[in-house]
């Protein structure tokens, strides 16, 4: 049984393929950046790609991506934020 996952719709003027048309981690972090519009760290990226957590192609010795896998993942780092009226651990009794 195939596993579906949920992405949001892109925001309007964002394309997205479903064929690997960029190579490299840094162009994937690029597009991510400026198209996409998400604030990310460049080790984060990197991280993630070599734990094999980001989707990717291989093709030849350089990693490829599709921007509709970038976009999937990228919906599915998002975390509920932390109350910032919360009890802090040393605050607590």
């Amino acid at each position: 049984m195939a596993v579906t996952t949920f992405a949001p719709n892109p925001p309007d003027g964002l394309a997205l393929s479903h064929s690997p048309t960029i190579k490299g981690k840094v162009a994937a972090h690029q597009w991510i950046v400026e198209a996409a519009g998400v604030a990310m760290s460049w080790n984060f990226f990197k991280n993630q790609a070599k734990k094999n957590s980001i989707p990717h192609t291989w093709i030849g010795h350089a990693m490829h991506f599709s921007t509709h896998d970038l976009w999937t993942w990228l919906t599915s780092q998002h975390r509920q934020p932390t109350p910032t009226t919360s009890t802090r651990w040393y605050e607590q009794s």
